[in-house]
């Protein structure tokens, strides 16, 4: 078919009359978006999500399922599992807008990317189910990957120029164009024109299902010159660090679970680009390579297992390392599933992934759930072993009970309940802690916890200008903090100048509380007094940190 004006109208038609419903709600994302643009406090946050979120992953929901039902014959499935999974979306789509914003709910967070992911990847997976092998569903995969690609140039482009032409007029003309048009411009590109652009570009009858083997030459030497060597490099290194972990008879660093994690990608890379010559006689090196990278693969997991196993020990639970865990399991089945049936099909690892994420993420026995649970136990534990039985704690108490517990007991403490507090909200540690208690600011043995951040005065106030004061200049720089038992001292620079200042560490820990009460005034051994408005450092990053105020010569 030729390129007309005729054939690219009857292209959209067809396509917005294979998918009506995908491109009402891309309609209505659109206008959403452009009105949170440009009318930001006229709605609600949690509205504004809604109205944006919900129509933008329908309209995903819409292709899936429109792509699965041009498979399915009975009428009667068609409009039940329709009717459930809108239902269900909505519902899903509410509640998640209920939570707005996510900075302090993790679980809600990773439980929208699993459905978000499990949805995009059912576009893929719904509509192949019934086919005998996995070389359809590579075509379809490849196709639609290369329409996305193609089509968000297509918009990137279209944005560019119309940017330039915008500003052009701007520029020329002297009209007045402020940077929300930019804003509406790039939402009409990439919120409406490439998605109707991608919709005419998928597939459909027997397109859809090709099932004829495909060789590209450019992926096959991709594949041949670049990512196998790749995982080649990454094999030996792997191996090279077990022989040295089993000569010095040591536990392998935790960091080689990045390793192990980045060439299981690598190697399902590989499976994926490879699959479509697997039964080729003349493709015999491939052969050799889907059937013996998962055998080769299988051992190293066993690294990345104790790795995950020594950063719980030693760094206690969090979401990201229980997901890692789930990772490393899955990782298990997939290799062994892969030496079993020699590479076969590779739809299923796609699914099973998808599967897995959803599935630990929604609920309560999601990964971040379980992470908060055992936070507050381990917690709570601690906390009553210290003597502290009347929860929750006030400021007072919390702080005689940090310098009861052993040093690291008490940091470990401290730093689960600033996790719990910044990724779950204060009513994580509403049980434990009374919400105005400082967790940034704790006295362990007089020294400090890990991330330690003080503002005492504000520009909004008076203070006294010292005697013999010649000059004063407004600091802000970065400066070296020592911490040496009660003291923690640091340096300001100005000119040829330099100040030496010292503080307690008592003094810093009530910093908070004073905040905004009455301004900080340090003297240095020069005789320069130093008025603090903001001073913040962190212990365990080499005491590097940030001084602001003004300094009086």
């Amino acid at each position: 078919m030729g390129i007309s004006a005729r054939n690219i109208i009857n292209a959209c038609y067809g396509g917005c009359r294979r998918f009506p419903a995908s491109v009402c709600m891309l309609v209505i994302m659109v206008f959403s978006a452009i009105c949170c643009n440009h009318y930001p406090t006229l709605l609600q946050d949690g509205v504004y999500f809604f109205l944006i979120f919900y129509p933008a992953t329908t309209a995903l929901l819409c292709i899936s399922l429109k792509l699965w039902q041009e498979e399915e014959n009975d009428l009667r499935r068609r409009v039940i599992v329709q009717a459930v999974a809108h239902v269900v979306w909505l519902v899903a789509c509410l509640y998640f807008s209920s939570k707005v914003p996510f900075d302090a709910n993790l679980p809600v967070s990773f439980a929208i990317a699993a459905a978000v992911l499990s949805i995009v990847l059912s576009c893929w997976l719904l509509s192949f189910y019934k086919a005998p092998d996995d070389t359809q569903l590579w075509n379809f995969m490849w196709h639609t990957t290369v329409s996305v690609v193609v089509c968000a140039g297509i918009a990137l482009a279209l944005f560019i120029a119309l940017g330039i032409l915008i500003h052009s007029f701007r520029m020329l003309f002297g009209l007045i164009a402020t940077d929300k048009v930019f804003s509406d411009v790039f939402i009409l590109c990439f919120g409406l024109l490439a998605p109707l652009l991608f919709m005419q570009l998928i597939p459909a009858g027997d397109r859809k299902h090709d099932g004829s083997v495909h060789t590209n030459r450019f992926l096959n030497g991709v594949t041949h010159y670049l990512v196998v060597p790749l995982v080649t490099i990454y094999v030996l290194t792997l191996y090279v660090y077990a022989i040295k972990v089993l000569i010095r008879w040591q536990l392998p660093d935790g960091w080689v679970s990045t390793l192990v994690t980045v060439l299981m990608a690598l190697m399902l890379i590989v499976i994926f680009l490879m699959y479509p010559t697997r039964n080729d006689v003349k493709m015999r090196f491939n052969r050799v390579v889907l059937r013996w990278l998962p055998v080769v693969v299988l051992p190293l997991l066993v690294f990345m297992t104790i790795g995950v196993a020594r950063r719980l020990v030693d760094y206690g639970v969090t979401v990201f390392r229980l997901y890692l865990a789930l990772f490393n399991l899955w990782c298990y089945v997939v290799c062994i599933v892969l030496i079993a049936t020699r590479c076969k099909r590779f739809g299923w690892i796609i699914s099973s992934f998808a599967l897995a994420f959803l599935l630990f993420s929604v609920g309560p026995w999601s990964m971040g759930n379980v992470t908060r649970y055992c936070l507050q136990k381990q917690v709570k534990s601690a906390l009553v072993a210290a003597g502290c039985s009347r929860l929750p704690l006030g400021n007072v108490d919390y702080s005689r009970c940090m310098k009861q517990l052993p040093p690291d007991k008490a940091l470990a403490v401290n730093s689960k309940l600033l996790y719990l507090r910044d990724n779950y909200g204060s009513e994580a540690t509403a049980r434990l802690v009374d919400s105005h208690v400082s967790l940034e600011s704790v006295i362990v043995n007089d020294s400090l916890t890990d991330d330690t951040f003080y503002t005492n005065y504000y520009f909004d106030q008076f203070v006294d200008i010292p005697e013999k004061v010649s000059k004063v200049r407004y600091v802000t720089q970065s400066a070296f903090f020592n911490v040496n038992g009660g003291t923690c001292s640091f340096t300001v620079s100005v000119d040829d100048r330099q100040c030496h200042f010292k503080i307690s560490t008592a003094t810093l820990h009530n910093m908070e509380q004073a905040a905004g009460k009455m301004p900080l005034l340090l003297k240095s051994k020069e005789g320069n007094v130093l008025c603090v408005y903001r001073l913040r450092f962190d212990r365990h990053a080499g005491g590097s940190g940030i001084v602001e105020g003004l300094l009086f010569i």
